[in-house]
Order: C-alpha cells, then structure tokens, then sequence
C-alpha cells in the first residue's frame, strides 16, 4: 500500500492505522509485521483487533461487537464489514489467549 501525506511525500508500508491515539497500533503492526504474509484470515482478524486494542485509552471500555468492526478486502475477496453478533467470535478467541497469557 501506499500512503500519501500531506506535504506530498508517498510512503510504502504493509499495514497502517490513522486516527486519535494510532501510534500505540502502528508500533503493533511493526512489531508483528513478519507473521503478516503467513496469516490465515482469522489471524489477520485478531491482529487487526489487537492493533485496535492497542490504541484505547487506559481505564477505556474494552473492545467488544458494540463498539469495534473490521474491515475486509483481499485478492478475490469483495470488502466487507464484520459487525456486530459476526465480531463476537472473533472477540472471545482475543479473550481467550489474553486469559491463556496472563496464565502463562
């Protein structure tokens, strides 16, 4: 992908995040950016989420299928939204393995 700025200048990059609090997410993506290209759709999904994550404020409500979606698009993937009861999924497998962390 490219990303252009403001002042004109054009940046590659392999994943971004934008928006209020995004650095805490674009340091997740380059921190994880090696496991990216292997990925399964589901382990896209969960990084996406937890990029997301990374950017809430402390003591903020946490992720869940109210206030969170995630957008897809691929090679022969038309863009869709995942939404709503579709995120919950989704949501319970990042609950698990941050439980199967802390166990850790």
């Amino acid at each position: 992908m490219l990303f252009r700025s403001p002042s004109g200048n054009f940046f590659e990059f392999k994943g971004q995040a934008i928006g209020s609090r995004s650095q805490s997410s674009r340091t997740y993506i380059e921190r994880n950016v090696d496991a990216l290209p292997d990925a399964t759709l589901d382990q896209l999904i969960q990084h996406g989420l937890k990029a997301l994550r990374e950017s809430l404020p402390t003591g903020s409500e946490p992720l869940c299928a109210e206030n969170c979606a995630i957008g897809v698009v691929g090679k022969d993937t038309p863009f869709h939204v995942i939404e709503n009861e579709a995120m919950a999924p989704h949501l319970a497998t990042l609950s698990a393995e941050d439980e199967g962390d802390m166990r850790a």
